[in-house]
């Protein structure tokens, strides 16, 4: 008895990332990011759609991030 293992999801996914550098003072730089993405999934023919799509595209959509980093500048 043949055993497979996989969740039979197919799709597209695109997105856009963007971020800066952005030096506030000599020693404070702070890096802001965004990222967007767009997942269009579906399953291929045969399985069951018992726990949706989500399962494999549970991800936020559109993330941001802050980094601050300081540097002794002495």
């Amino acid at each position: 008895m043949p055993l497979k293992w996989g969740n039979s999801i197919e799709g597209d996914t695109y997105g856009v990332e963007a971020w800066a550098n952005v030096q506030i003072t000599a020693g404070w730089r702070l890096a802001p990011g965004v990222k967007w993405l767009h997942k269009d999934l579906r399953f291929s023919a045969g399985p069951s759609g018992f726990l949706g799509t989500a399962q494999a595209g549970d991800d936020p959509s559109t993330p941001a991030s802050l980094k601050s980093s300081i540097s002794d500048i002495r």
